[in-house]
């Protein structure tokens, strides 16, 4: 039974009723969900949620352009977001 006073265990309750569905109602069950996020999430994260994954591999060039933001986020090298917010006059 789902317990809405702890989001967390009610959120690993629907993971594991989730896994336990047949296949062949995974569909509905995704449309079903599809549905309650529209009417309580922005379309721009709908859309997101459901925009197929990326199975491109990644070239060379954003393989270094990665481990290159890696080391300045190790050494360092970011801004606060009061920074950011600063600088674009937010």
């Amino acid at each position: 039974m789902l317990n809405p006073a702890n989001p967390y265990k009610t959120k690993l309750e629907l993971i594991s009723m989730i896994q336990a569905i047949p296949e062949n109602e995974l569909f509905a069950v995704k449309n079903f969900l599809e549905s309650i996020l529209a009417h309580t999430i922005d379309p721009v994260t709908l859309s997101l949620l459901k925009a197929p994954i990326d199975d491109e591999p990644l070239t060379p060039e954003e393989e270094q352009a990665i481990q290159e933001a890696q080391k300045d986020i190790s050494a360092g090298h970011v801004y606060s977001l009061e920074e950011v917010k600063k600088e674009l006059g937010l």
